[in-house]
């Protein structure tokens, strides 16, 4: 999750260059937040470079009237967070990249390392410095179009090359336009609001520089709000109750004979895909396989007859994967569904159908009304295959009800996120609530948390409770085996444990911990 911003600005231009990197860059933080920066070019080879950890403040101002910039914001995954990983990156002294993605063949570029005047941390780093080794000797856009051909992975770059910027994609996408004349890249068209309603998508394995011709096709609308800064989360949090419920058709799947489906998720979509199996298998006869999509290489996949890939941005690189994996492999029938939030995205290209998930852009980094919203299509789409009679799962009644709870989860909270480890327990459908809590945990107050079945508790977690110990059971009066539940939260009663019991039946309070009821909700949510 990294963002990529460039700008050539043509020649006699007064387009603001730095505030255009400013805005972009400002935009795309929901790519990444650790660190960010930007280099600005001129054409009299003047060059400014800023680096920094965190995110981008205000405006990064130049001491010279720019030309060409390039700017990222980053989530590292490759060399530690520091000034010296954050792009852009530099070769020795004539080139400088923005990168996302990761190059898979980097020990192929690695010879030149001793040869480089610095310390190389990243597989950025090697990268550009043996593009620059490589163009002393020949600095053709020919010469450097046949080195990105061989690069393994998927990436997109935009390189600062003796004096011209160019761009390169090779599975993740670069969205370009050009504002009067001057050539704008990013990775993600959000960050064109305001200077565009439309930006092209650039073709892949194509060297592309300020001359290119834009295609007439892969026209991408650019959204027209811009997101909020500081409140995402709890903005799309809110958002949840908004979710479509509207049922849709997919052609070709009527009527179809679905004995085996198959989801596949990453996260929080596989958290959905758990949703999903629990669900269906629950309400039909067919039987759901359930895949993490980076350890789908080596499972059967023939015998199923529907494949459903969840991902909320449709460029997840592991659901890519997945559906190349399954693509080549399934039987010749069997229908691939993309579900998505983008319904433009890689991931529907590669699939049969599209569902929508309808829930608008979700800026935050931690899912939550993309999650709610896969949840529920995965289950229609059982229900719109004539699998299931009709069932609601509006899950409007649960989520107002948390809303008008807001102050004691807020007091809840305070006390969970003074602690190192907390668990997550429920039995059923609600094991999927307490993986996806758990998740959240992790990713927004950066606690470790897990997430176990409440019915494992004596199969060894119990003897890692004790009084420091949060432990959050979710619960419904819907459930079966409730006596079986209610002792298991007796056992953590007798070690001690901080316990909290979120839930919609009033039959699992009791006095000596917290209780949240929040209201009446379907059984399966």
């Amino acid at each position: 999750m990294c963002g990529i911003v460039a700008v050539s600005r043509r020649s006699g231009s007064n387009f603001p260059v730095t505030e255009f990197v400013y805005n972009a860059l400002k935009s795309l933080e929901y790519r990444g937040y650790d660190s960010h920066g930007v280099a600005y070019f001129d054409e009299s080879t003047n060059r400014e470079v800023y680096r920094n950890i965190g995110s981008i403040e205000s405006e990064i101002k130049c001491k010279f009237n720019p030309d060409i910039a390039l700017g990222h914001t980053r989530w590292a995954t490759h060399g530690e967070v520091s000034k010296e990983n954050c792009h852009p990156i530099s070769g020795i002294d004539q080139i400088f990249i923005v990168h996302n993605g990761q190059i898979e063949n980097i020990e192929d570029y690695s010879s030149l390392e001793d040869k480089a005047s610095k310390k190389v941390a990243s597989d950025t780093q090697i990268f550009a410095t043996f593009l620059e080794f490589s163009g002393y000797v020949d600095n053709s856009p020919k010469m450097f179009s046949r080195i990105f051909s061989h690069v393994k992975g998927r990436n997109a770059f935009v390189v600062y090359m003796w004096g011209k910027m160019y761009a390169w994609s090779d599975g993740l996408p670069l969205y370009a336009v050009y504002e009067d004349g001057n050539l704008l890249i990013v990775s993600d068209p959000v960050a064109l609001i305001g200077y565009s309603d439309k930006a092209y998508k650039l073709p892949e394995r194509t060297l592309i520089d300020d001359e290119y011709i834009l295609p007439a096709s892969n026209i991408f609308t650019v959204p027209s709000v811009k997101p909020e800064q500081s409140d995402n989360m709890i903005k799309e949090i809110e958002e949840q109750g908004l979710i479509s419920l509207d049922r849709f058709d997919i052609q070709g799947f009527w009527g179809t004979d679905i004995k085996r489906m198959a989801f596949i998720g990453c996260g929080s979509s596989y958290n959905a895909a758990l949703f999903a199996k629990m669900a269906i298998e629950s309400k039909t006869h067919i039987a759901v396989d359930c895949h993490y999509a980076s350890n789908i290489e080596g499972a059967q996949v023939y015998d199923v007859d529907a494949f459903v890939f969840i991902s909320q941005s449709g460029h997840t690189a592991d659901i890519i994967d997945a559906a190349l994996y399954v693509n080549k492999r399934k039987k010749e029938f069997a229908i691939t569904i993309a579900l998505t939030n983008n319904a433009d995205s890689p991931l529907s290209n590669m699939c049969n159908e599209t569902v929508p998930l309808k829930c608008g852009t979700e800026y935050s980094v931690a899912a939550t009304k993309s999650f709610i919203a896969s949840c529920i299509y995965a289950f229609e789409i059982a229900l719109m295959s004539n699998l299931l009679t009709y069932y609601s799962l509006d899950p409007k009644n649960g989520i107002n009800y948390v809303f008008d709870s807001r102050k004691k989860i807020m007091e809840i909270a305070d006390e969970i996120g003074a602690a190192h480890n907390c668990l997550f327990l429920g039995q059923g459908p609600l094991y999927v609530t307490a993986r996806e809590a758990a998740l959240k945990v992790k990713e927004v107050a950066y606690i470790h948390a897990e997430a176990i079945l409440s019915a494992e508790l004596k199969h060894g977690p119990l003897a890692l409770i004790d009084k420091e110990m949060p432990v959050i059971f979710f619960t419904s009066g819907h459930q079966s085996r409730k006596e079986r539940i209610k002792a298991n939260i007796e056992q953590v009663v007798s070690r001690g444990g901080k316990i909290y019991v979120v839930s919609d039946s009033d039959e699992f309070q009791r006095s000596g911990f917290n209780f949240l009821n929040v209201g009446e909700t379907p059984c399966l949510l």
